[in-house]
């Protein structure tokens, strides 16, 4: 760390985002006002004037990596070009307090830009090793207390939810979420919506009764009830009510895995059901009770259709390539005895368009494609260049 050269307000580009380590009270707008205030305050006092607006870059959506912070990414872009000669923050940490990869990557653009830091604290040269040292330290240091903040909100996280406390972003469709006083804590929980709890019901009495998808669907919108993020029902949404347990009024976890995979060099981030997810009774009420709930575990068993194996033979060819004229993509419906394949439209109870019969549409297609074939042509380059085999399919041997 050393003394400030002579720098221009030009020449300085200001960096702004929240932090685990603010007052949580405070929204990610309010902290960045309060920091570049601040870095304001140190401007006018060190440069004279204010860095200008168009040098300023706030990250309001802060992720944990590089990867995840588009306002960071930029500045990184611009500090590769000479005339910046420094970059302004509140402290080093908010720079990353990702893991070692991003650690390395900041060190060796910094190093090599010869783009100075400054920070309310002081000013690093990471040309310097003693800086590039400290900032290195300081940086994994950041990254070990975001790990152990981490550990201490998935733990926190588990507790509440083994006490029964739905503290999930989005309620299930027919509950609001709602605060209930426990003792001396106010918990997070659901309440019933009215307005959509008599849905919930409806979709389990009928497929108790023996009743699938379509006909479920179709008695939805008969009946004026929409899903919450949806244009429209689907099977999946049907399907998903009926295989969820918060309304027998319990609380499920662990449903769906994270897990980090590598793909093509990079680490990314897969999300897998858990087929053993744990489920705690819950502190909200029920919407159907458990006899229902049971008569439709015994529905799904036995309609279950276990997944076709990549061995089997494709049923559907024109899988995800026919759309209908809503927009919506076209499936193909279960296969009845002694009845032609027919697809339809997943939006149907919506659009009202009618099912048409596979070969038909397999027909029309083909005809299509065989017009055409006389105004194909292909550049193969040279033959010199492709397999033997591959010669002998084009030249039709």
């Amino acid at each position: 760390m050393f003394m400030l050269p002579e720098i221009k307000p030009n020449e300085v580009l200001i960096y702004l985002r929240k932090s685990r380590t603010d007052d949580p009270s405070l929204t990610a707008q309010e902290v960045v006002c309060k920091h570049e205030q601040l870095l304001d305050e140190w401007c006018e006092k060190n440069l004279g004037e204010l860095v200008p607006e168009y040098n300023r870059y706030r990250e309001i959506v802060s992720g944990e990596t590089i990867a995840a912070r588009p306002e960071m990414q930029k500045v990184l872009h611009l500090i590769e070009q000479p005339r910046y000669k420094a970059l302004l923050i509140v402290e080093p940490q908010r720079l990353s307090r990702g893991d070692l990869e991003d650690i390395g990557k900041l060190i060796k653009i910094f190093r090599f830009t010869g783009t100075l830091i400054i920070t309310l604290q002081g000013t690093f040269d990471l040309t310097e090793e003693r800086d590039r040292d400290f900032m290195s330290r300081e940086l994994m240091r950041g990254n070990d207390y975001l790990e152990y903040s981490k550990r201490i909100m998935r733990n926190g996280v588990r507790a509440s939810m083994e006490a029964g406390y739905y503290i999930g972003s989005e309620p299930p469709y027919g509950y609001k979420k709602t605060r209930v006083k426990i003792g001396k804590k106010n918990v997070p929980t659901l309440e019933i919506d009215e307005s959509e709890a008599p849905a919930v019901q409806m979709i389990y009495r009928m497929y108790a009764s023996g009743c699938g998808a379509e006909k479920i669907r179709q008695a939805l919108v008969l009946h004026g009830y929409r899903p919450k993020k949806a244009d429209y029902w689907s099977d999946n949404i049907i399907f998903r009510i009926l295989d969820n347990p918060h309304y027998i009024g319990k609380i499920r976890f662990n449903y769906r895995n994270e897990k980090s995979v590598i793909q093509d060099g990079e680490v990314r981030k897969t999300r897998a059901s858990n087929k053993t997810p744990t489920i705690v009774d819950g502190i909200h009420p029920a919407i159907i009770d458990a006899e229902l709930w049971e008569k439709v575990r015994q529905q799904r068993s036995a309609r279950h259709v276990p997944a076709t194996h990549s061995t089997k033979v494709l049923s559907y060819p024109l899988a995800g390539l026919v759309y209908c004229e809503c927009g919506s993509i076209m499936i193909q419906a279960s296969k009845s005895q002694g009845r032609k394949r027919r697809i339809y439209c997943k939006n149907q109870a919506e659009c009202g368009n009618v099912s048409v019969i596979l070969d038909y549409v397999m027909e029309t297609v083909s005809s299509a494609l065989l017009s055409s074939l006389p105004d194909v042509s292909a550049d193969v380059g040279n033959h010199d260049t492709l397999p033997a085999h591959s010669v002998d399919v084009l030249q039709g041997r």
